[in-house]
């Protein structure tokens, strides 16, 4: 790992381990994506990425020295001197250039190169919303090993029918496809926490290493008592930020549409798992989307305020 992206990813951990950096940036993952007027979602997100993180590193690491691509450069910031492509994906695979591809007899598309290679690492932020998982454990009732339905807790299993019923909230730290459940809520509990309940709950010093899941039970007989540790059953990988390196990036093999050219899914997931075995991942929870203000913005009234802002003696004068 080159030290500018060790330091980078250092970096990271050390913002999103405060509540008042993580929340609004994870937020902003629902607001921005469903529930705003959808022009150009991950552009924003992109630049809520790069603002959050200018805004740490001026009060706590100046020695970051952030910049911002300005013109035509590959790269879209650099912190540390190291230049970093930031993509945003919701399934794993993101777009490399935009410019379409070839259309052959069969109006398939192909890229025109089969494999492409960057000139910089890739940080990738994943928002996996609807993982596919169950849960096993060691417990077994009548001879047979108890299991159930689990999915990452966030805004989109928050009221899935699959959870309406026979469903816990577990709170607990994740390792190697293990959960070690440290508390857990059944409904109405669950349902009536609020955003400061979750985070006491968890602990402000726990936000990167604690997470929550919802988990169905019907299969349980004994609802009352969860086993103290389940395993998790899956071949989707977890939201996070992932920094894929540059010696990862070399001869990539890349699809294509009549738009532009990407990574797929399936490369894209390999290349996640070799930045889980390298260290270069930072979980990121997602159920604080749970609590984002679902308001469209008003355009008007933002622009409407900075008019009577400036319109006022001593307001911002022209240069």
């Amino acid at each position: 790992m080159s030290s500018g992206v060790q330091q980078f990813t250092e970096l990271l951990r050390e913002l999103y381990s405060k509540p008042n950096y993580l929340i609004p940036t994870i937020t902003a993952q629902r607001e921005f994506r469903t529930n705003n007027y959808q022009m150009g979602s991950a552009s924003q997100l992109e630049d809520l990425f790069f603002d959050t993180l200018s805004f740490y590193s001026a009060e706590n690491q100046v020695e970051s020295n952030p910049k911002r691509r300005t013109g035509k450069e590959s790269w879209d910031y650099v912190f540390f001197d190291q230049p970093f492509s930031h993509k945003e994906s919701l399934r794993g695979g993101f777009t490399y250039k935009w410019q379409p591809g070839k259309r052959t007899d069969t109006k398939k598309w192909h890229a025109l190169e089969p494999t492409v290679s960057f000139s910089e690492p890739v940080v990738l932020s994943f928002s996996n919303f609807k993982m596919k998982m169950q849960w096993t454990s060691n417990i077994e009732e009548n001879g047979k090993t108890i299991w159930g339905k689990i999915a990452n807790f966030n805004y989109e299993t928050l009221n899935s029918k699959l959870y309406a019923k026979n469903s816990k909230l577990i709170m607990g730290s994740y390792q190697n496809k293990k959960i070690n459940i440290i508390q857990s809520w059944d409904q109405p509990e669950w349902k009536s926490l609020d955003l400061s309940g979750v985070i006491k709950a968890i602990g402000k010093d726990n936000l990167l290493e604690r997470d929550l899941w919802l988990i169905s039970t019907e299969k349980f007989k004994d609802k009352e008592s969860l086993p103290n540790e389940i395993f998790i059953e899956t071949e989707d990988i977890l939201p996070g930020i992932y920094i894929l390196e540059l010696d990862q990036l070399q001869g990539v093999e890349v699809v294509a549409n009549n738009k532009a050219h990407s990574v797929s899914n399936e490369t894209a997931y390999k290349l996640m798992k070799e930045s889980i075995g390298r260290g270069n991942y930072l979980n990121i929870p997602l159920w604080p989307t749970i609590f984002a203000d679902i308001t469209p913005p008003n355009l008007y009234q933002i622009q409407r305020i900075k008019y009577d802002a400036t319109m006022k003696p001593g307001g911002p004068r022209a240069v």
